[in-house]
């Protein structure tokens, strides 16, 4: 007759303290999980509105539009997700890594901006310029879609594409629209494994984004 096995108090405390670990190491993945899961109509939505720049659009409350770059003739603001703006940097200074997921916006004076002996003043040669660039800077660079569509209510321009970045494969929305001569561009970044899952959420937000100028 086999005798059971008893375990000492000290292997007993490991195995529970172990236990809890797991336990709480999982209900974290699952709330990071629902977090990016939840669908974009029960999400709370604060309103980001720039009187200077002429523009307004909806963003998550809990993420972040900072302010970039502004000059009289460009300006960018980048949008920055939960999991960039944590506690982890201390020295108040907001920032993304290169294959995390994050939103920029970007508004230029066509005329200012695009300084060449041929100047950019239409939409298709903007997109031609753009996906140019895509392909002669972005790692394997893959275009997935090239349509027209609509931003603001404006004839727009947009592209749906993948490259590499550090070895993981990063999905990229990017549209751009001409209005009085100023350039809007809108260009969410993300990895693969979490584009789906913001992407209902990006989306919402790129629809909600108006020129007030």
């Amino acid at each position: 007759m086999q005798k059971n096995k008893i375990l000492s108090p000290r292997i007993w405390s490991i195995n529970i303290a172990l236990s809890l670990f797991l336990f709480a190491f999982s209900q974290h993945l699952n709330n990071l999980d629902a977090t990016l899961t939840i669908p974009a109509t029960k999400i709370k939505f604060a309103v980001y509105n720039n009187h200077s720049a002429g523009i307004k659009f909806l963003y998550p409350s809990g993420w972040e539009p900072i302010l970039k770059k502004s000059s009289d003739s460009s300006m960018v603001i980048e949008i920055l997700f939960p999991n960039i703006t944590g506690s982890s940097n201390t020295s108040g200074i907001h920032w993304h890594g290169p294959s995390t997921s994050f939103i920029t916006l970007s508004i230029a004076n066509m005329s200012s901006h695009y300084n060449s002996t041929s100047p950019i003043t239409t939409l298709n040669s903007l997109t031609k310029q753009n996906l140019d660039l895509a392909n002669s800077t972005l790692p394997n660079f893959d275009l997935i879609e090239s349509n027209k569509t609509t931003l603001a209510g404006n004839p727009a321009h947009k592209v749906l594409g993948m490259f590499k970045q550090e070895g993981k494969d990063i999905n990229v929305i990017d549209e751009w629209a001409i209005k009085n001569g100023q350039l809007y561009r809108i260009t969410f970044y993300s990895e693969q494994g979490s584009y789906s899952s913001y992407l209902p959420t990006v989306q919402k937000m790129i629809d909600s984004f108006v020129i007030l100028k």
